[in-house]
């Protein structure tokens, strides 16, 4: 008799739990489903795309512009859109913001993986963004790092 009694108020716990949990995932539901527009005056300010809030290198390879290494093989990373023809994917999203950040605009140039730290070393781009593991950089590349989660911005300033 004892375990019956048991079994059923184990039985009742679980279906609390449950409801419990149903509750909690449908108050989340309904508030990410919620409007954050504010009736006030009081509205957070967003950053100005026109206005740099960093400032950029004094000699990039073209006025205006972050010329950026990428291979662009490595999708979601980066890799060629077959419908645009052009650059895209996370590091290109990445290196896009970082130069928006600076005023400037970012073109991406295709190169090998195999010689895309010797052509930013050559300045033929102003910084590469690609797919990496954080491994030990050579002495004339370790200036300057950013990393960011597995991925490496190598600058050589």
């Amino acid at each position: 008799m004892e375990t019956y009694s048991h079994k059923k108020r184990s039985r009742r716990a679980s279906k609390s739990m449950a409801f419990v949990g149903i509750l909690i995932l449908v108050a989340m539901l309904l508030a990410a489903c919620g409007s954050n527009t504010t009736t006030g005056g009081g509205s957070t300010p967003t950053a100005n795309p026109a206005t740099p809030t960093v400032a950029p290198p004094s000699d990039l390879i073209t006025a205006g512009t972050l010329t950026v290494g990428s291979d662009t093989t490595y999708p979601p990373q980066e890799y060629i859109d077959t419908a645009t023809n052009q650059a895209t994917g996370f590091d290109i999203d990445l290196i896009a913001a970082i130069a928006q950040r600076m005023g400037l605009k970012s073109k991406p140039v295709t190169t090998s993986f195999d010689t895309i730290i010797n052509s930013l070393v050559a300045k033929r781009f102003d910084v590469v963004i690609s797919a990496v593991s954080v491994t030990p950089s050579p002495p004339n590349v370790r200036k300057r790092l950013i990393l960011y989660h597995t991925l490496m911005l190598v600058s050589p300033y």
